[in-house]
Parts: C-alpha cells; sequence; structure tokens
C-alpha cells in the first residue's frame, strides 16, 4: 500500500511537472511573439522611411504625371480664353510680333500683309505710339485713332471662337486702347488690315512706361501673336 501512495505521488508530480513544461513552452512561445511584435511596430516607420527615400520607378512616373497635370491645369485657369484659342490653332499658321517705343527705336507702325515695320501711320494695320502731349496718360494701340478697324472679341467661350466669324458692319470697334494697360494682356481682337482682310489677334505682354520715362531711355513694349483669318471658299 506505501508503494502503491509512493507511485501515485510520484504521478502526480510528473504530472505538475510536465504542466509547468508546458506552461513555461507556452510563455516561452508568448513572450517570443510578443518581442517579434515589438520590433515589426519600432521597425515599421524605418523601412517605411527607407521606401519613401527609395520611390519605384513606377511611382516616381506617377508622381511626374500628377505634377504636369496640375501645372497644365494651374497655366490654363491663369490663360484667358483668346490664349488658350490661339493655343489650339496650329502653330504654324501662328505668327507673333513686337511693337516697340522708345527715345531711339520706335516700331510703332505694322502691316500684317508685308510683315513688317512701315513708317507712313496711313499704310499701317495697327499702331503703337505716345501722343507728344501725352493726353492719354500711356501708350496708345489701335488704328492713328479710327474706328471700323479695331473689334474687340469680349465675352466669348473658347467653343464660340472661330477664325470663319469675322466682324460685319454691326459688330463693336473701337478706336483703340488708349491707353493701353497690364490689364489688357490676354484680350483679344480683330483687325481690319488695308488690304480688307482681318486679322485675329491676342495680346500675350504688355510693357507699360510713363512718357516722361521715355525720354529718360525707358522703352514701351507690346507683344501679340497673330493669324489670318480663315480663307473663303
Amino acid at each position: 500500500m506505501y508503494s502503491a501512495q509512493i507511485r501515485s505521488s510520484r504521478t502526480f508530480r510528473q504530472k505538475q511537472i510536465k504542466f509547468l513544461a508546458i506552461n513555461l513552452t507556452l510563455s516561452y512561445r508568448l513572450f517570443m511573439k510578443a518581442a517579434y511584435a515589438l520590433i515589426c511596430i519600432l521597425s515599421t516607420p524605418l523601412f517605411a522611411v527607407n521606401e519613401e527615400a527609395k520611390p519605384t520607378v513606377k511611382e516616381i512616373a506617377e508622381q511626374v504625371g500628377k505634377d504636369l497635370t496640375a501645372k497644365i491645369i494651374e497655366v490654363k485657369l491663369n490663360k484667358s480664353v483668346m490664349e488658350q484659342f490661339f493655343d489650339s490653332l496650329d502653330q504654324d499658321e501662328v505668327k507673333s510680333v513686337s511693337l516697340e517705343w522708345s527715345k531711339l527705336v520706335k516700331k510703332a507702325g505694322y502691316s500684317f500683309a508685308k510683315e513688317s515695320f512701315i513708317t507712313k501711320k496711313r499704310d499701317a494695320d495697327l499702331v503703337f505710339y505716345f501722343d507728344n502731349d501725352d493726353c492719354s496718360k500711356g501708350a496708345i494701340f489701335g488704328h492713328d485713332d479710327e474706328k471700323g478697324y479695331l473689334f474687340p472679341v469680349e465675352n466669348k467661350n473658347l467653343s464660340e471662337i472661330s477664325l470663319e466669324e469675322i466682324p460685319t458692319n454691326e459688330s463693336k470697334t473701337k478706336v483703340g486702347l488708349l491707353p493701353i494697360t497690364k490689364k489688357d494682356e490676354g484680350l483679344g481682337f480683330w483687325i481690319k488690315t488695308t488690304s480688307g482682310r482681318f486679322v485675329l489677334a491676342v495680346i500675350k505682354k504688355v510693357e507699360v512706361v510713363e512718357f516722361k520715362d521715355i525720354q529718360e531711355g525707358a522703352k514701351a513694349k507690346v507683344e501679340l501673336e497673330w493669324t489670318w483669318q480663315a480663307k473663303v471658299k
């Protein structure tokens, strides 16, 4: 009987030891899992930063595409309807000219048919100059103070502008811009040339100076883009 008790006690202790071993094993596994999880948590930001520092080719291409799209949208928003219309044209048909006025250089009269500057105002399609008394308080831009030659394009959507829709006798006309200012950048207008054909133009840039500064060497300047009306079929 005593021997049976000893065996029973040994069996119980063995079970206790086995149970303790199982608990220790489980505790060790839990500890290792917890340690691994902690390492992952601590190392994840480091790996993320490293990945951002070395983006893939695909990520770079996508970012470049986004930047270009944003830039295009920004540029379009900063352009007038007329400037956008000229951008949509065949660029081989679009021409540019800069009219200047200074003490030494006076590129004031321009002929679109000849594509050159001329000295006689009556032969010019467009003139840019200052009055000696500066009555307009700035540079004058037009057709030598005459109506019927300059027709501003106003309140138009991009889809409404066409090289075929030239002005008629009922179209609004004005003598010119008296004076021309930075606010006129982006303005579009039709010009009736001495040949009777029309030119569509847009003001790209205006450099404004006062008349008194001209005598000190300053230069006024207007940059245009232009194209002929559509050919009559």
